[in-house]
């Protein structure tokens, strides 16, 4: 057969139901689920077939989006056409309408309803001894975060349940439809991840992971998941849990990565493993250069060739110090640090 020429590209399937709406945020799922949720109750209903465009919750939770306008046409929903002679209405003020049938509707519910399910916990896996030393949360899409730490306080792989088992790990069931809308609980000055650290769940439930010894308690902490968000990660470091990742934040940061790596619509590499995307401690030689093979397709970062003569602008900064113990290792002193 005759080769195509050679400007034209082949053509691209278009994204599964469940990859269009992968990056849309928890606040975006919600409305669109609602949308699809009315029609299907009453299909027959004008009211649920028409929205405006400047309606607030469609302009503030999915149109702010760049897909925004993709994910409200998988539901059918499109600009109504203008009426012969008439005024033409200002943008806020466009209405749009589906005729969407039901038959053709029900997976994109479906995918919708994976993909708010996803993003919410399935099972938490937790281990403690004087102190909490593991926290695994495994989301409905089957991706895991938090952390878990071996004796000798270095990181344990999330996906290894042997390893968590073998470190007193026990598995707690969530309940269909469950979300964590917070976390507390209090430091501990002996290191691992924290004291004590209580999930509390939309329920009403909590599930609570106690350390044995409460004399090595420290500071209390809490952070609150806002209602239309979902927790994407609890971070830890040092025996103190140092916050959380919401996933719009997680989502956002995805999204301004792939644009910056990919400006002009060229193939993006994979993003890195979910545990190299926030700062942490590096425990091991395997794990630095991990790390540097996820670093290998950023571009160089400039450095100054002598120390500044004037003052540095005023904003957080991180001190470094090195105990010259071990030499100097080019990769983890001049690129890690």
């Amino acid at each position: 057969p005759q080769a195509p020429p050679a400007d034209v590209l082949p053509a691209v399937p278009p994204p599964s139901l469940d990859e269009l709406f992968s990056l849309a945020s928890p606040a975006a799922l919600g409305v669109l689920l609602k949308l699809a949720s009315n029609v299907l109750g009453a299909p027959d209903e004008a009211k649920f077939r028409r929205v405006r465009r400047g309606n607030q919750m469609v302009a503030g939770k999915v149109l702010c989006h760049a897909k925004g306008e993709v994910w409200l046409a998988a539901l059918g929903f499109e600009a109504a056409p203008a009426s012969a002679g008439g005024v033409e209405a200002a943008d806020e003020d466009i209405p749009l309408v589906t005729t969407i049938s039901a038959a053709a509707l029900r997976p994109v519910h479906a995918a919708l309803t994976r993909a708010v399910d996803g993003a919410r916990p399935s099972r938490v896996c937790v281990a403690k001894g004087w102190v909490v030393h593991g926290l695994c949360i495994e989301l409905g899409d089957g991706s895991r975060c938090g952390a878990f730490l071996e004796n000798d306080g270095s990181r344990m792989d999330l996906t290894d349940d042997a390893g968590l088992a073998r470190r007193g790990g026990a598995w707690h069931e969530a309940e269909a439809g469950e979300r964590l809308v917070a976390v507390r609980g209090r430091n501990s000055a002996m290191g691992y991840l924290c004291g004590e650290v209580h999930l509390v769940l939309s329920s009403g439930r909590t599930l609570p992971i106690v350390g044995e010894n409460a004399s090595v308690f420290g500071a209390s902490f809490e952070y609150a998941v806002p209602p239309l968000d979902e927790l994407a990660d609890i971070l830890f470091a040092d025996g103190k849990c140092v916050g959380i990742t919401l996933r719009s934040e997680a989502l956002q940061r995805q999204a301004a990565a792939t644009q910056s790596a990919n400006p002009q619509g060229a193939k993006s590499p994979p993003p890195p493993p979910a545990e190299l995307e926030r700062p942490r401690v590096l425990h091991s030689v395997a794990q630095l250069h991990s790390w540097a093979a996820a670093r290998a397709t950023e571009a160089p970062r400039p450095r100054a060739p002598t120390a500044p003569t004037t003052a540095l602008p005023k904003r957080p900064r991180a001190l470094a110090c090195h105990d010259c113990r071990g030499g100097d290792n080019p990769l983890a002193d001049d690129e890690y640090l």
